[in-house]
């Protein structure tokens, strides 16, 4: 029978397996498209996916709400075998709860970036804490006395989001080397970080050092310092966490702390291959992937 299929060139029917076994054989994901560098993310992951014998399924979720819970309940309409949602926002947004409850209805879903403490989704992080402290004792080390946290003025500011973990490592970084914080609070984060006469061009003025909570902010510092006539890196340095290229075209060459993106991947990928056959494989575990800094000329 197998020769003659051969010889006939049959190929089984992917699509009837499935229906037969129950399985689409496609894992969804849920990330906003317009983030930097999520393409080669996205691009790495479905490799991986397809080694698992499966496909995957992008939605855009945008930076809305909303839209990011409809995306998640389009994926289980269109019953995919597992559910990996991505990127940073407040753990009270609504699609956080449905993520929930989709897990613990017996669906496998995966968190990517931040987590809601205490929930039994899987989820694989970079230490945030880390990335900022490390931004934070570089610029220690390079003699910098007033180091001041910015971030975008729109950004998710709960205690638990990046930005939120992120304060926190800036914050032990200092203390650990006997210097003031500029900002204490995320408060002062979101005031450092406005348009305000008392904002981002008073931070670059007052300050010596920046630890900018995003790439798009570090953009926003050079941007205004240069409107401020400050010089980089002579009257301030800058540092920013996060990997978009778009950092290594602007003059100085800003310096990063990234998270590895490979490993990320092979993280996700790791806990779907347990939970396709297990969906409670890793409930209430994680994978926390290690920051690196990359010092360029902007400190």
């Amino acid at each position: 029978m197998r020769a003659a299929a051969k010889r006939l060139g049959y190929r089984p029917n992917r699509i009837a397996r499935q229906l037969r076994a129950g399985r689409r054989h496609a894992v969804g994901i849920v990330t906003a498209l317009s983030v930097p560098n999520v393409a080669n993310l996205l691009r790495s992951l479905a490799a991986e996916v397809k080694c698992l014998e499966h496909q995957l399924e992008i939605m855009d979720g945008g930076l809305d709400a909303q839209i990011e819970l409809e995306a998640l309940r389009t994926l289980v309409e269109q019953q995919v075998d597992a559910i990996v949602l991505m990127g940073d926002r407040d753990p009270t947004w609504p699609g956080t709860d449905e993520l929930e409850q989709i897990h613990a209805a017996g669906l496998p879903c995966i968190a990517v970036s931040v987590h809601r403490p205490g929930s039994q989704v899987p989820f694989v992080t970079s230490d945030h804490v880390r990335m900022a402290a490390l931004a934070t004792e570089h610029l220690a080390a390079r003699n910098r006395v007033r180091i001041a946290l910015v971030s975008e003025p729109a950004a998710a500011s709960g205690p638990t989001t990046l930005l939120g973990l992120r304060l926190q490592g800036y914050l032990e970084a200092l203390q650990a080397v006997g210097l003031e914080p500029v900002a204490r609070s995320i408060a002062d984060v979101m005031q450092l970080s406005g348009e305000t006469e008392t904002g981002l061009a008073t931070c670059i003025q007052t300050c010596d050092a920046i630890v900018a909570a995003s790439d798009v902010s570090a953009l926003r510092v050079i941007r205004t310092a240069r409107e401020q006539g400050v010089e980089l890196p002579a009257d301030l340095a800058v540092v920013a966490i996060g990997e978009s290229p778009l950092v290594e075209l602007v003059s100085p060459r800003v310096s990063q702390v990234v998270q590895p993106h490979a490993a990320y991947v092979r993280g996700i990928a790791r806990i779907l291959r347990d939970v396709l056959r297990d969906p409670k494989a890793w409930n209430g575990r994680s994978i926390v992937t290690r920051p690196r800094l990359i010092a360029r000329e902007s400190s």
